[in-house]
């Protein structure tokens, strides 16, 4: 935000996965911890050591969108009732997304959930949709 109260979106400089000397790969961010906004296939680990490398994509980008637009209309972090990011990766591992809808607009909600669909469904909106959804749902 700047002085003039402009909301700003800027890089996370988000989850690169490094390949360390476990079994599985590990989380390295330079945030600490940003897992509850990310795309769940990130943390997908692949069935053999030399498995396809992470590819940072748009619709990890929309993704990580639709995470902060529940943030801002939800005025919680994504899993803010669970504590520990261990436990939110967990969650996200089973498939759970973070419940909170609570407070969000019924047309809202369907749009962040068409940000959340899975890179397989291919449904993400594009980023002229993102634009042209918030210039009609912009209060002011």
């Amino acid at each position: 935000m700047d002085t003039n109260s402009n909301a700003y979106l800027a890089d996370f400089g988000f989850l690169p996965i490094v390949p360390g000397p476990r079994t599985a790969p590990y989380l390295l961010t330079a945030i600490g911890s940003s897992v509850r906004w990310a795309a769940p296939w990130l943390f997908e680990i692949s069935e053999s050591a030399n498995g396809p490398q992470l590819q940072l994509t748009m619709q990890i980008d929309l993704y990580l969108f639709g995470s902060i637009m529940l943030q801002v209309l939800f005025g919680n972090i994504p899993y803010h009732a669970v504590k520990r990011d261990d436990q939110v990766l967990y969650t996200i591992a089973k498939g759970t997304r973070s419940p909170e809808t609570s407070n969000v607009a019924d047309k809202h909600w369907e749009f962040i959930q068409q940000c959340w669909s899975s890179r397989q469904e291919n449904k993400h909106p594009y980023a002229t949709d993102i634009s042209a959804f918030l210039a009609a749902h912009n209060p002011g």
